[in-house]
């Protein structure tokens, strides 16, 4: 019969405080062996008395216990002294630290195991996982023998398991999420009013149109002739505000424009209904939905509870139909005022550059958002960037050392724009930086 682990692990510890000669036995035990965690605590502390040389008891073990905050936690003085009852005889206690071990493995190992399937889900290389079940497996097998079998299982489930796809956005944030927006999850576009959300948006949407990606735009801020007006104005150079108000005349454009411009779907005379967005993209066999913005859809815009249930459908319908969704978010207003506070020489010390949770609803969009870029434009808060030291110094050098001069690079310097990963489940988070022409929305890459 199979020791249970809960009573192996109290035996290990009672046959140590029957016989503190037991420890140098069983020395390679750590904390995270034990399922426990009262039972991690006290082996901490029993570890922390063993290398002082102290004798190990009841008595002793309150200290260290004490001294780290944890002896209330455990049960107090009682749970020790059962710990001392619980071990038959401390002459079988290599045998119950075996067992301890077996199942603190088996735990670490479900556990990575769970992990790394996680991270398939997300869409990671499937060679990246295949050496990390290559590293893993080297790692595990001193400590697991020849018991594999989970991991074997998890590495034949790569075989039959696909890869969800990704959506590149052609900013250069895919050098921080590998492939570019995940189709089966929520991604969070971020960021104050004026910093050229909307634009980055309509971007990206541009760009998987030329991949010959149908988008759904459930915008609730412009018309769909403003959003064609910027695809027009980007094509011809144009002010796409002077082409929607018919200023001036849209440009010819070829066929295949045409077809470009036909794959984003005009969605702003859908009601503000998740449901039926969500019927319209399916309805139109759209990869992505982008709904502009989150907090304008009904009942999010006082209601977090409702930016909740929104936020899990939209996962929920993300996962089951690979459709791609992208929410634009507003942040809070105080963020502005992050970048007020000053030193002795006049220099803001404060960054206000926004965070996924400085979004309205922060808890619902954090949570379930697996993809969070900020947009943030320094120009609003550094029209002239003098400071080598300050947070945006980097701007400081381009300014002084561009090739066209100074003046050319301060008007680029209005149009540029940061896009800061804040939450990202596939890779790492950072910064890219692009530029934008503000009145064609058209988008370059930023280069010093």
């Amino acid at each position: 019969m199979r020791t249970p682990p809960a009573d192996a692990e109290a035996a290990v510890i009672g046959g140590v405080l029957i016989n503190n000669a037991v420890y140098a036995k069983i020395a390679h035990l750590v904390p995270d062996d034990f399922t426990d965690s009262r039972n991690q605590y006290v082996w901490e502390a029993l570890q922390t008395l063993a290398t002082a040389g102290s004798p190990i008891d009841e008595i002793t073990l309150q200290e260290p216990l004490r001294h780290r905050g944890r002896l209330e936690a455990i049960g107090g003085p009682a749970y020790l002294a059962e710990l001392g009852l619980r071990c038959p005889t401390a002459e079988n206690t290599e045998h119950y630290a075996g067992v301890v071990k077996e199942h603190g493995n088996s735990r670490r190992l479900q556990l990575w195991a769970s992990a790394l399937i996680a991270r398939a889900d997300a869409g990671v290389c499937f060679d990246d996982l295949v050496s990390e079940v290559g590293a893993k497996h080297d790692e595990l097998a001193g400590a697991c023998g020849d018991r594999l079998n989970s991991l074997a299982h998890v590495v034949a489930g790569f075989g039959q398991r696909e890869i969800p796809a990704r959506l590149v956005t052609g900013l250069g944030i895919e050098s921080l999420v590998p492939g570019g927006i995940p189709l089966d999850k929520v991604t969070t576009l971020f960021g104050e009013s004026g910093m050229f959300k909307t634009t980055v948006k309509n971007a990206i949407m541009f760009n998987l149109a030329k991949q010959g990606i149908t988008v759904l735009d459930a915008t609730m801020e412009d018309s769909g002739e403003l959003t064609a007006a910027r695809y027009l104005a980007g094509l011809s150079g144009a002010s796409y505000g002077a082409l929607a108000a018919g200023e001036e005349l849209p440009p010819d454009i070829t066929e295949e424009d045409r077809s470009i411009a036909e794959r984003v779907i005009d969605g702003s005379q859908l009601a503000s209904n998740l449901a039926e967005i969500h019927r319209a993209a399916r309805g139109c066999g759209a990869r992505a939905i982008f709904i502009d913005y989150l907090q304008l859809l009904e009942g999010c815009s006082q209601d977090h509870t409702e930016i909740a249930e929104v936020m899990r459908k939209a996962q929920l319908h993300a996962r089951k139909y690979q459709i791609a969704h992208v929410f634009l978010s507003q942040v809070k207003q105080d963020v502005h005022y992050r970048s007020l506070a000053r030193d002795k020489d006049g220099r803001a010390v404060g960054d206000p550059r926004p965070t996924i949770n400085d979004c309205l609803g922060s808890s619902a969009i954090r949570t379930h958002s697996k993809l969070g870029v900020g947009v943030f434009r320094p120009w609003k808060y550094c029209k002239v960037p003098l400071n080598r030291s300050g947070p945006y110094g980097v701007y400081c050098e381009w300014v002084n050392n561009h090739p066209r001069g100074i003046e050319h690079a301060l008007k680029l310097y209005e149009g540029v724009l940061e896009l800061i990963v804040d939450k990202n489940v596939m890779g790492a988070t950072g910064t890219v930086r692009i530029v934008v022409d503000p009145p064609t929305g058209r988008i370059t890459p930023f280069e010093m």
